[in-house]
């Protein structure tokens, strides 16, 4: 059984109370004056009450808008997609990528090679419907052996979730000029083969190029804000997935739990983060140190990296901050094999008096006080005086 020997509220607001070399979102706060102190047999617990800030980052930023455009034999340019919020509007979306796409494409086959070329009304009614990302320009000069790629690497963050592309785990160290065929997946076959190294779907005929996500387009990725405490060791767990960043190797993305930084996961909306706890405990976390002298909250996404700030100065001059309340108990538990309570006295029998016996209780029917024979009593034989 478990008891609070002592609790109190953690006030925080990183709008102006920001540590040197912290930021809005990275916090550091410094109990040298006011450690938290845990005695024997008693330990930490952080428990998240309250916490609301403003959505200071754009849904398509620097953790998913980077992709590699190559040129076979050539060589590679990195594309960024435009930073900001779509508000979940496809075909906006699609006429900006497609926009910087033909300038990206023109730059490495040469001024107008590439001219795009717009939707009809049947594709754009159809891409509105599925969300499946639709672009398509004129190339005449484009065929299976020069197309080019688009690829997503891990490596460069999370464009494919994006674009409905398929990623491709690791970072590029080569132009994929060798790479297998059919580069280009052939129409007249009832399941079009694809190129393992193209994140989009690229599709050549009439002297048209187009390029087609595989899955729908996702242009709000992120939807929840974790609250993490940098400095800590506790006892939660969570998948491996939540601490890979930008996955450089496929060796780090196992599937395995591990020890886990995290105290909460808060709910994004168009432009808020919030949460107000319901219930007792929802997001808690035990220290294993039962001294806590510093705590160093941070900000993070899904898989561990900071949200990106719109400019270098966001985290300290700007809007970017958070206000949370934490509730800390001290905890005081019982130890193994200890005693804390008198144990419950036992009913003494209605046909025995509680004087002192005179004899022995043996158990065996039929001996001591018994008429030999019968059973009657639980068999005594007489102490010694």
């Amino acid at each position: 059984m478990q008891t609070v020997a002592n609790a109190f509220n953690l006030f925080i607001n990183t709008d102006r109370n920001i540590s040197s070399g912290g930021t809005g979102d990275a916090v550091s706060l410094p109990l040298g004056q006011t450690p938290i102190v845990a005695g024997d047999d008693e330990h930490i617990r952080l428990t998240l009450d309250q916490f609301s800030m403003r959505k200071s980052w754009h849904d398509i930023n620097y953790s998913n808008n980077r992709v590699l455009l190559t040129r076979p034999g050539v060589g590679s340019i990195e594309l960024h997609l435009a930073e900001g919020d779509y508000d979940f509007d496809v075909s906006l979306f699609q006429e900006t990528v497609a926009e910087q796409l033909e300038k990206a494409l023109n730059t490495l086959y040469g001024i107008e090679t590439f001219k795009s070329k717009a939707l009809n009304a049947k594709q754009a009614a159809s891409m509105e419907v599925t969300k499946l990302l639709l672009f398509q320009f004129e190339a005449p000069t484009i065929n299976v052996d020069n197309a080019p790629y688009i690829q997503c690497y891990t490596s460069m963050g999370d464009s494919y979730k994006v674009l409905g592309g398929k990623r491709i785990v690791g970072t590029p160290t080569v132009f994929p000029n060798s790479y297998p065929q059919p580069l280009i997946p052939r129409l007249d076959l009832e399941e079009p083969v694809t190129n393992p190294f193209q994140s989009l779907k690229i599709v050549i005929t009439d002297g048209v190029l187009m390029v087609e996500g595989f899955y729908k387009c996702d242009l709000t990725p992120e939807t929840h804000v974790y609250l993490a405490i940098d400095n800590q060791i506790s006892h939660n767990i969570a998948t491996a997935s939540h601490t890979v960043g930008d996955t450089p190797d496929p060796l780090a993305d196992k599937p395995e739990m591990q020890a886990s930084r995290i105290l909460a996961a808060i709910p994004i909306d168009t432009h808020y983060a919030r949460y107000v706890s319901g219930v007792d405990r929802q997001y808690f976390m035990d220290l294993a140190s039962r001294v806590a002298s510093d705590l160093r909250f941070v900000l993070v996404d899904s898989v561990g990296r900071r949200f990106p700030f719109v400019d270098s100065e966001q985290g300290t001059l700007g809007d970017r901050s958070f206000k949370a309340v934490i509730r800390v108990d001290i905890i005081k538990g019982n130890k193994t094999g200890t005693l804390k309570s008198k144990p419950t006295p036992k009913a003494v029998p209605p046909r025995f008096s509680s004087t002192p016996a005179t004899v022995l209780n043996l158990g065996i029917p039929g001996y001591g006080l018994n008429v030999p024979g019968q059973v009657y009593g639980d068999g005594y034989v007489a102490l010694s005086k």
